[in-house]
């Protein structure tokens, strides 16, 4: 019974003749394997996975978009400045949730297209 390594984060026990696995032996355990494959930017989400990623994403933005308004028009509310002074600096905070969301929206259509090769492939 002789040890090696088959692949980078998974040590497997052969046969004496090297022909096939006894048992896999994962070092860290399934964490540690979905942490290495994570960092490693191989594909661990599954489509449902993503569309998950995507509404908590969401709703991160809604809230920090709500703490952000809010804390704006107190600070305002405070020096005594009516919002409707103000409002064309809003464009700013609006075109960046704008963005953000965009670029989390095309980095998701870009994993989800990864897993569907990768998926093909295996």
């Amino acid at each position: 019974m002789t040890t090696r390594t088959h692949f980078s984060f998974r040590v497997d026990t052969w046969t004496p003749d090297g022909e096939s696995i006894i048992e896999h032996v994962a070092p860290g355990g399934l964490i540690m394997d979905a942490l290495i494959s994570f960092f490693a930017l191989r594909p661990t989400f599954t489509f449902l996975g993503l569309r998950v990623v995507w509404y908590i994403y969401l709703f991160n933005m809604l809230v920090q978009s709500y703490i952000a308004v809010s804390t704006i028009f107190r600070a305002l509310a405070q020096k005594g400045i009516s919002w409707e002074a103000w409002s064309p600096n809003f464009i700013p905070l609006i075109l960046g949730i704008v963005v953000q969301l965009a670029l989390v929206r095309i980095f998701l259509e870009v994993a989800a297209i990864i897993i569907s090769n990768w998926q093909s492939r295996s």
